[in-house]
């Protein structure tokens, strides 16, 4: 058993996989998204996720979740990006 914020629980198809914590990238055009230093559009790119990739979830607050990736990059993503995995 464990706890989700509250928020998380008004996105249908948002909510952390509690078993895996495991995400996909997704998005209606195709392309890729980028991976950020800091939350926001402006910060720093440090990397680029191609739709269908899989991250695990380290952080989720606001708009922006804290993410790793399979090589082991880690930062911000939109959270809108993200489906359960």
């Amino acid at each position: 058993m464990g706890w989700v914020r509250s928020e998380l629980l008004k996105r249908p198809g948002y909510l952390p996989n509690t078993n895996t914590g495991f995400f996909k990238v997704k998005t209606l055009d195709g392309d890729s998204v980028n991976l950020r230093a800091k939350p926001g559009y402006g910060p720093t790119i440090v990397g680029t996720l191609p739709p269908g990739s899989r991250v695990r979830l380290i952080q989720a607050e606001g708009e922006w979740w804290i993410v790793t990736t399979a090589s082991g990059e880690t930062g911000y993503v939109k959270a809108n990006y993200l489906i359960c995995d």
